[in-house]
């Protein structure tokens, strides 16, 4: 999906105060450098606003410019590995969100179903790493949609669902087309969207 046109129609103007230092004090003794990679053994609910949702999972492997995160998901069908992607479209002012299985090749399945009972804690770890992304782009907006229809709603319920706090630290957009252009408009309960478009508030 083309954003480079997209019109984005008002604005929030909240100050959300995050600190790195913070976040770099509480890693300090626990982490591992892997050629271009960082492996953060932490749980991200001590550094996460949003922790009051759903656990996460506490191990992620992240590369040098938080634009990959990996993680394992564990549960009735054994240990999946899962990736997100961070990558900058036509616009490098916007970044999408990829999501998915992480195959043998390296190629991401973003279609596939596990099944493997833990699609809330899996939602909380994606969430946690658009936390990180932002706070080390806080001037990006990062983009993401389902591979479905389906996934898109289920998206839609998990705004909704922490639509409040999460408007603490984002301005949240819902993306539809109308001819021919991309229209992001306030996020609206309720209300289907194509896409959306999140970025985190800052003066």
């Amino acid at each position: 999906m083309d954003l480079s046109h997209c019109v984005v129609k008002g604005s929030g103007a909240l100050l959300f105060e995050w600190s790195r230092r913070r976040l770099l004090k509480l890693i300090r003794n626990y982490f591992l450098t892997l050629d271009n990679e960082v492996l953060y053994i932490l749980a991200f609910y001590n550094i996460c606003p949003t922790n009051r949702v759903h656990h996460r999972y506490e191990s992620l492997l992240i590369s040098a410019d938080s634009l990959e995160f990996k993680f394992i998901s564990g549960g009735p069908n054994g240990e999946i590995p899962k990736v997100v992607q961070f990558m900058e479209t036509s616009d490098p002012s916007i970044y999408n969100l990829a999501f998915g299985d992480l195959l043998q090749d390296g190629r991401v399945d973003d279609h596939v179903k596990n099944n493997n009972k833990d699609r809330n804690k899996i939602l909380a770890t994606v969430a946690a790493t658009v936390y990180e992304f932002t706070a080390r782009y806080p001037d990006k907006h990062v983009f993401f949609t389902g591979s479905t229809p389906e996934r898109t709603r289920l998206y839609r319920m998990a705004l909704t669902i922490n639509l409040e706090e999460l408007n603490e630290a984002f301005e949240i957009y819902g993306i539809n087309v109308t001819g021919g252009t991309y229209l992001a408009e306030p996020f609206l309960k309720g209300k289907e969207y194509r896409g959306f478009l999140i970025k985190r508030k800052i003066d």
